[in-house]
């Protein structure tokens, strides 16, 4: 198909394509980076993998465990319904036939292929260009070639990650908040026109749908055989934690004071959360403090051992360096036009005892990227800086990561500014695109229960 055709098709696909009836989620054009951003639109990535769960025995993938809970019970809604004939058979190909074909998958493995691989090739390449090539001897002068390349090659490529995060190389599935289904044979395209019409065409889809809703999960529009969860809903959030009830001597004790059963549920029901999330429906609660750190915390473990790692495989593939120099007029008198020196390339340095000096260009080979990522640029002056604020910190012993933290939060607060200043994409429009709560980003809880059917009452 042309282009032209595609664009048409994918602009029809997005106002009409998709059929009314239990809200949906387009991951595609508007929250796109839902559970990889937190809600200072910092860069975040799950904690620690015991907060995954295997989605299902049958299967190995993994999501969030509130995640996995609910998908179980909506797996289990949807056999009972078929094994009772309550939905059609016939001309379902997928709800009939859907299997778990995606979960979660890890951003730090993702990262670390995308710099040694993609982000080094073209590293490489400038290097290895003869201006350059003769002058990187060592460790020292590959740090200041690698900011050169940053400056000027950066805005192409994310090189940290949290830009990596919010890139279209990274997966959406790397929140644990997916869960991705499919066929038993084959799998569906992200945004194929076809496949989300195989889908959206299925004679159970509006079941499939409700109860998708009914469990706490979303529809993505690009792709209705993802499962998006509803971090917000109340059911959802219901997984979050469980009701303990009177003990024994609880309702003795309410009984004692004369208080009706009633009364003793009420005053002695509570609702405890194994992992410390607080039940806040409409709102991602503490969601994001609780499961999730943001991603300068683990730069701050790799980012200078990437580049010692880019430096060494630099070395490996090219360990020598030839520099060519004209000879004197009695040599060239023997048919030699040019003298050839050859350098071996130094190893390595440790991490340990680099000099101020490359970690200023570490540094700031860093700040670029964070600014390159985030599509802003800052006057020479105020990058210099927050260089020499960050060099200060780190003088001081600081943990790496509180550096780390200070050169974002600059960041992303020169962004605001910028947006904020911006005509075309006013700060409010531009950043709810990508915020993850929903109170504060203007969008009213009541919006969120349009299709009040599936809406239970809170527990309590």
């Amino acid at each position: 198909m042309a282009l032209y055709d595609k664009f048409y098709e994918k602009k029809f696909q997005k106002l009409h394509g998709f059929p009314p009836g239990a809200p949906t989620f387009d991951y595609h054009y508007e929250k796109t980076y839902y559970g990889r951003v937190d809600r200072e639109q910092n860069s975040v990535i799950i904690k620690d993998e015991d907060y995954l769960d295997q989605i299902s025995p049958k299967e190995p993938h993994m999501a969030l465990d509130f995640v996995a809970r609910a998908y179980i019970e909506f797996e289990k809604h949807i056999t009972k319904a078929l094994a009772l004939k309550r939905i059609h058979s016939r001309g379902s190909p997928f709800v009939k036939n859907m299997k778990i074909k995606g979960g979660y998958t890890s951003p730090k493995n993702l990262y670390k292929h995308h710099i040694m691989n993609d982000v080094y090739s073209g590293l490489a390449a400038f290097l290895t260009s003869p201006e350059r090539n003769k002058k990187v001897r060592n460790f020292r002068d590959f740090v200041f070639f690698f900011y050169e390349f940053v400056r000027y090659y950066g805005h192409l490529t994310p090189i940290t990650v949290s830009g990596f995060l919010k890139s279209n190389l990274c997966p959406r599935n790397v929140s644990g908040l997916i869960i991705e289904l499919g066929p038993k044979s084959g799998t569906y395209s992200y945004g194929d026109t076809e496949h989300i019409n195989t889908v959206i065409e299925d004679t159970n889809f509006d079941f499939y749908r409700n109860a998708a809703a009914k469990f706490g999960f979303y529809l993505d529009e690009s792709a209705p055989w993802c499962l998006v969860a509803n971090i917000s809903s109340i059911e959802m959030q219901n997984n979050w934690v469980f009701r303990q009830n009177p003990t024994p001597s609880q309702i003795g004790e309410g009984k004692k004071q004369g208080l009706s059963d009633g009364q003793i549920i009420e005053q002695y029901t509570k609702m405890v959360s194994e992992r410390g999330l607080f039940w806040k429906p409409g709102d991602a609660s503490n969601l994001f403090d609780v499961y999730y750190e943001r991603s300068y915390k683990f730069e701050a473990e790799v980012f200078v051992d990437l580049i010692l790692m880019l430096y060494k495989k630099f070395v490996e593939q090219f360990p020598k360096v030839r520099e060519y120099s004209h000879v004197p007029m009695w040599e060239a008198i023997k048919c030699k036009t040019h003298k050839v020196t050859e350098f071996i390339r130094e190893p390595p340095p440790t991490q340990e005892g680099l000099p101020d000096e490359l970690i200023s260009i570490i540094l700031s080979s860093y700040l670029q990227s964070r600014l390159n990522e985030e599509g802003t640029k800052l006057k020479k002056s105020k990058f210099q800086s927050i260089i020499k604020i960050s060099l200060h910190l780190n003088k001081k012993q600081v943990d790496i990561s509180e550096v780390l933290k200070y050169i974002n939060k600059q960041v992303l607060n020169y962004k605001s500014l910028v947006v904020k200043e911006n005509t075309f994409f006013p700060e409010d429009e531009r950043m709810n695109l990508d915020c993850q709560n929903f109170q504060t980003c203007g969008v009213k809880k009541v919006e969120q229960k349009k299709y009040n059917k599936y809406v239970p009452e809170p527990l309590i």
